[in-house]
């Protein structure tokens, strides 16, 4: 008997635990749930509410009467005076008449002569006196012409020149025939010493 006893109780305390947390959620999801109440109208914020006590007994409120519109003297009064219209715009001036055509230019004439020169005068009469011819202009004398230079003294260069060359190949032909006869003397001292090695190793 103990043990079914407290099985029930335990279950009834289950039960009570899930309830209560339960109701808690129901709680809590109702003012989510519940639309937000509608604003007050715009009547209703001018006149407040009749206290409840009173709201039977009482007729229904009486609308606000509207006011008359102001006379339309006053509108017309401070309204400003209607603006005159603008003046129209001045017509575009006529277009100016066409440009008349310039004459063709004259034609051009040739040049006229040149005067005759003052020098080209007509030829004077052998009769006139001298003062009235004009006076001739004189050329200034033409200078000397240079005089020719002297001739180059080329005979003397030349025997100079001879001379020097005449000099220059003695020289060198003496050089040349010294060098020559060395040579040969050269060549003839060889040549018998060469015989007398030869005579030598023949006698041994």
């Amino acid at each position: 008997m103990g043990f079914v006893f407290r099985y029930c109780s335990v279950n009834v305390l289950f039960l009570g635990v899930i309830l209560s947390f339960h109701g808690f959620l129901i709680v809590q999801s109702q003012p989510q749930n519940q639309s937000p109440p509608p604003p007050p109208s715009p009547v209703e914020s001018i006149f407040p509410p009749p206290p409840p006590s009173f709201v039977l007994n009482q007729s229904p409120p009486i609308p606000p009467q509207q006011t008359p519109p102001p006379p339309q003297s006053t509108i017309n009064d401070n309204t400003p005076p209607p603006t005159s219209p603008p003046p129209p715009l001045p017509s575009p001036p006529p277009p100016p008449p066409p440009p008349t055509p310039s004459p063709p230019p004259p034609p051009i004439s040739n040049p006229p002569p040149p005067p005759p020169r003052a020098h080209a005068s007509p030829p004077h009469n052998s009769r006139e006196s001298p003062r009235n011819q004009p006076p001739r202009r004189l050329r200034p004398p033409s200078p000397p012409p240079p005089p020719p230079p002297p001739p180059p003294p080329s005979r003397v260069f030349k025997q100079s020149e001879k001379s020097g060359l005449n000099t220059g190949k003695t020289v060198g032909l003496v050089f040349a025939g010294f060098a020559a006869m060395l040579q040969i003397c050269v060549v003839a001292f060889l040549v018998f010493k060469r015989k007398q090695l030869l005579r030598m190793t023949h006698t041994y």
